[in-house]
């Protein structure tokens, strides 16, 4: 009886790490393997075998992801302004979207509207509509350079509606605290890791 036991134990084990050791990756995604919390290699779709117990797999998702946001900003002369745009980016180096950042997505988000200050707070309101073109082109070079650190590339962005706020008779005041807090948070995504990942 204790033998039965014994072997029928070994057998379980066995199956169980076989079945530890099959790693299914699906269409889209990619596999950054770990082994004892150190980054291994990657893995690509279809079945992958690795060492059971040891290999801890981190799923990335290299997909095209769009984000649609708005935000206000505020002009050179201090005219606040609705802007509702969309980005769409994808991962290209899942090692980098695994280390250099933390919540990719949420960060993509925050840091595809904190990009935009910097070429509409040297523009003023009457330029906006006209600027179009240029906005886009320096908010884009921002933000590739941004995604390029967190293992992404831009797929394309646009500028979907642009508006005058009714905060606009908000105290110019306001407007200095509004962009410093977004100077300040947009910081915190510039140093998120101390050891980034470099090319």
């Amino acid at each position: 009886m204790a033998t039965y036991i014994i072997v029928s134990i070994f057998i379980l084990f066995i199956i169980v790490t076989f079945v530890c050791g099959i790693k299914v990756i699906k269409a889209g995604e990619v596999g950054v393997v770990e082994r004892l919390g150190k980054f291994k290699k990657t893995i690509q779709p279809g079945v992958n075998i690795i060492t059971p117990f040891i290999d801890k797999v981190r799923i990335v998702s290299v997909k095209s992801n769009t984000i649609s946001n708005s935000i206000i900003w505020v002009t050179s002369d201090e005219k606040a302004i609705k802007f509702e745009f969309s980005v769409t980016y994808r991962v290209v180096d899942p090692v980098k979207a695994c280390y250099n950042i933390n919540d990719l997505n949420r960060s993509a988000a925050y840091i595809s509207a904190a990009a935009l200050k910097a070429p509409i707070e040297k523009t003023n309101y009457d330029e906006i509509q006209k600027s179009t073109k240029k906005i886009i082109s320096e908010w884009g070079q921002e933000l590739e350079k941004r995604l390029s650190n967190w293992g992404c590339e831009l797929v394309n962005l646009d500028i979907e509606n642009i508006e005058r706020t009714e905060s606009a008779n908000i105290p110019s005041t306001f407007y200095k605290k509004h962009t410093q807090d977004a100077s300040i948070t947009d910081e915190k995504y510039d140093s998120i890791n101390e050891n980034p990942i470099k090319s």
